[in-house]
């Protein structure tokens, strides 16, 4: 059953899975909602999992245009409030990876463990940057967004001159499959510009507070390749790398078995 809690302005919704005294708080990917992580139901002894719908997805009410860190920390302040927990867990898959990493940067002591599930952003991508933090950059996106199969022709003929790079031609083609689903793209990727990877800073925490951290990657992952993750698995010693031989798309049952050693590692 779903469940809402006010926070600032905003209504936020959220759900959980199961009734134990630890608490995981799991945060989706782009276009999904609380309901990403229901493969997770009767596999979770022991714990209460928080599935938060991120702002623009599911029926959570986001008032402003943009997230902010700010926000974000002070979200996921809320809903640890709404549950007495002092500390948590992270779980973040894709996009959800920007969000849980504000937090892990600002309030790393209250992180017990950190699970990364093909996230977004450890090395962003200059098409993304330009689109969504330089003025003309977003003005070229909302067109491209508006015609998404006039776009997706042009990026391929881009991609076969080599005026694009394959493997950008192909990450920007994936997205443009629809009218409303280039819409939604258009406000999530612009509304999550403020959330900055800081990769650097967030190694440090990890590092420097001891956060255990589990990092799943899917070895035909063209969104977020494993090649970005180095950043991560070189500079993190104590990174637990699990590779799959899947695409972007990992959350689901085949991650049960992955989900719950991580959490019998603690």
């Amino acid at each position: 059953m779903k469940r809402s809690i006010p926070f600032r302005q905003h209504i936020i919704s959220y759900k959980t899975i199961g009734c134990g005294p630890r608490f995981i708080l799991a945060m989706h990917g782009v276009g999904q909602d609380c309901s990403a992580y229901d493969f997770l139901e009767g596999s979770l002894d022991g714990y209460t999992l928080i599935v938060p719908d991120l702002p623009f997805h599911g029926d959570t009410q986001w008032r402003n245009a943009t997230v902010t860190e700010e926000d974000m920390t002070g979200l996921i302040h809320a809903l640890m409030q709404e549950h007495q927990a002092a500390k948590i867990h992270l779980v973040a898959y894709s996009i959800g990876a920007k969000a849980a990493g504000v937090f892990v940067r600002h309030e790393p002591d209250k992180v017990l463990s950190l699970m990364y599930i093909a996230p977004d952003g450890i090395k962003e991508r200059k098409v993304y940057v330009l689109a969504t933090r330089t003025f003309i950059g977003r003005l070229l996106f909302r067109a491209i967004c508006a015609f998404p199969a006039i776009s997706r022709l042009g990026i391929r003929i881009g991609g076969a001159l080599r005026l694009v790079k394959k493997t950008d031609a192909a990450f920007m083609t994936a997205m443009l499959k629809d009218r409303n689903r280039t819409a939604a793209l258009y406000r999530i990727w612009t509304g999550y510009s403020k959330l900055h990877s800081r990769t650097g800073e967030l190694v440090r925490q990890i590092r420097d507070y001891h956060i255990p951290f589990t990092l799943v990657t899917g070895n035909f992952d063209a969104i977020t390749p494993s090649r970005h993750m180095n950043a991560l698995t070189l500079a993190i010693s104590h990174t637990r790398h699990i590779a799959l031989p899947r695409a972007h798309n990992l959350l689901g049952k085949g991650l049960v078995i992955t989900f719950v050693n991580h959490f019998k590692s603690l």
